[in-house]
Parts: structure tokens; C-alpha cells; sequence
């Protein structure tokens, strides 16, 4: 059987994946990070990007705008309240981008 090589973006995502794995991942498990998040969605409740097109959809995820950083994780000023779908629309194009 032969062999497909992998599209640009499936080595990208696989490229972050790996990172995520070992970096983020951490981070996201802390008991910081878990009630930062809890706290941002409760004042935040509804997905950003729907709420400007005029729909209501709950927030779900909470995005760093502008990525995350060592010293920005807990940053409410560049976060963003979004449902999942919106969420991971967002991550998808800006692993594109690299």
C-alpha cells in the first residue's frame, strides 16, 4: 500500500501537538489555571465572537489573544471568552500561520 505524505498543516499540527504535550499542557492543569478559568467564564458567560454577529451562545473555552506566555497565563486583559467552536476555529488558523 502506499504511502500519503502528510499536508503542511498536518505537520504543523502535529509540530504543535507535541509542544502543547509538553508545555501547555502543564499549565492548563494547574489548580491557578482551573479556577482563573471558572472565575473568567462566570464573568464572561457568552461566546464573544457570537454575541458580536448577534447570537447567544455560551462561552465554553477561554482564549489567550495574542498567545500565552510564562508571564500572561492568568492575564484577564488579553483573554477572550469563547464558545468551542469559535475556540478551535481560532487555534486552526493561527497554527496555520505558524
Amino acid at each position: 500500500m502506499p504511502h500519503k505524505l502528510k499536508t503542511h498543516t498536518q505537520l504543523q499540527y502535529e509540530k504543535h501537538k507535541k509542544v502543547y504535550a509538553n508545555t501547555s499542557n502543564k499549565f492548563y492543569q494547574t489548580r491557578e489555571w482551573k479556577d482563573f478559568r471558572k472565575f473568567f467564564l462566570s464573568m464572561n458567560p457568552l461566546c464573544q465572537i457570537c454575541k458580536e454577529a448577534n447570537r447567544i451562545v455560551p462561552a465554553t473555552d477561554v482564549h489567550h489573544v495574542g498567545g500565552r506566555t510564562p508571564s500572561n497565563g492568568l492575564d484577564s486583559s488579553i483573554c477572550q471568552s469563547l464558545c468551542h467552536s469559535c475556540h478551535s476555529r481560532i487555534t486552526a488558523t493561527e497554527m496555520q500561520r505558524g
